[in-house]
């Protein structure tokens, strides 16, 4: 009877051991869900410090993609803008020159040595002449005009004369003489047809550059136009590169706002299987110490063990 006492006793001291151990493992099965619920608790932080950065870098380069945008689209316009005044002023030009081609084309090489022959020229020929003289700053004089008109090729430059470039008093001078009923083509004509073809040439240089005075603020504001157009070019350009920047840096957030995520996925796994594996264990301690109860109970109730007896403790002998 006393060995099968003893037996029993080891049997409940082996379960009270491995009750032991169950508690021990709990234990650091409850140390390690504290770790990661507190790994976990800081990977939240981490994701949210994360997802507030990575927003604010898309923002400012939402920011900056629209004044990209907004910037181009100026550029257009202005694009258009110059396209509308550069047609304007070709059409202009076109028709300008269109006028002075045709004077031009009244003018030849044979009217220079004409002009150049007179010993005594009729003063309407001379009129025409101190006029030329100030177009070429020549002082005026019928000797001062044959130097002029001597010139080697100054047909040549009649014909290249820089029209473009007329000086204030040169196109003050031309539209008097084009308002004087004494300067008109039959009048001219009647002393020398030489002086007439010249004086009509005379005439068209300054109708030219009376439309070009005319159109002056239109050039200005397409000079202004275009100067406009290669700084926003320019902007442009460095903002764009910037947008490129942005781009990148704004990617850069947005993938580690995903690695930090998958972090805290993987740690909230790490901890839901460690909470099961806590659960599971409180579970089977629960189960041992209800049947190390029910055996000592029967124990005490056979009288294996008495009452108040530590497991593992022999009998004192009766």
């Amino acid at each position: 009877m006393q060995a099968q006492t003893q037996a029993q006793a080891y049997r409940l001291r082996a379960v009270l051991d491995k009750l032991q151990e169950v508690s021990e493992r709990q234990q650091a099965r409850g140390q390690d869900v504290r770790v990661l619920e507190e790994k976990l608790r800081k990977a939240k932080e981490k994701v949210v410090r994360c997802r507030r950065r990575a927003e604010q870098e898309e923002a400012v380069r939402r920011q900056h993609e629209q004044d990209c945008q907004q910037r181009q689209a100026r550029l257009e316009d202005l694009a258009a803008e110059h396209s509308r005044l550069e047609q304007a002023q070709e059409e202009a030009l076109e028709k300008m020159g269109i006028d002075y081609e045709a004077a031009l084309a009244r003018l030849h090489v044979g009217d220079v040595e004409e002009l150049r022959s007179y010993r005594r020229p009729p003063v309407p020929v001379v009129r025409v002449t101190d006029l030329l003289c100030r177009m070429f700053q020549q002082a005026p004089g019928w000797d001062s005009a044959r130097q002029l008109l001597g010139r080697p090729d100054f047909y040549q430059e009649l014909l290249f004369y820089p029209k473009d470039e007329l000086s204030e008093e040169v196109q003050e001078a031309l539209g008097h003489a084009a308002a004087d009923p004494t300067f008109l083509d039959p009048v001219l004509r009647g002393a020398s047809r030489a002086a007439a073809a010249l004086g009509q040439w005379m005439c068209a240089v300054q109708r030219y550059g009376q439309a070009r005075r005319t159109w002056q603020p239109v050039l200005q504001q397409l000079a202004r136009c275009e100067q406009q157009i290669r700084d926003e070019e320019g902007q442009l350009s460095n903002r764009l590169l910037q947008a490129e920047r942005l781009q990148e840096r704004s990617a850069a957030w947005a993938l580690k706002l995903e690695q930090v995520l998958e972090q805290q996925e993987a740690l909230a796994r790490q901890l839901h299987c460690a909470q099961q594996d806590q659960a599971e264990g409180d579970s089977v301690g629960c189960t041992m110490a209800a049947h190390m109860a029910r055996w000592l109970e029967a124990a005490q109730v056979q009288g294996w063990v008495r009452r108040g007896q530590r497991f593992g403790e022999e009998q004192a002998p009766s």
